[in-house]
């Protein structure tokens, strides 16, 4: 595993971890248990998303595992769309 595969788990586990913080303060306010102010679990929980989703990134591991193409793999610079062939300008 890359080190920048590496980086994405554990925002994956940062994230989930506040996520379930996130759980236990909402479950805390509803039940009376350990009161906070008020959306204190959700806010904590929205934020576990963000960060969970930062980590799960495929973009970079995709687009590094991508081999380039060769001049004699290419399709020669046309496209295909449905059935019709249309030719596209290289520069």
């Amino acid at each position: 595993m890359s080190q920048r595969q590496n980086k994405y788990r554990a925002q994956q586990l940062v994230g989930a971890v506040v996520v379930a913080v996130g759980i236990l303060l909402l479950v805390g306010n509803v039940t009376g248990a350990f009161r906070t102010f008020p959306f204190a679990g959700f806010l904590t929980m929205v934020g576990g998303k963000i960060i969970m989703a930062k980590g799960s990134s495929p973009t970079p591991t995709v687009l590094e595992s991508q081999p380039a193409l060769s001049p004699s793999e290419s399709n020669g610079g046309s496209v295909q769309t449905g059935d019709k062939e249309r030719h596209v300008l290289k520069s």
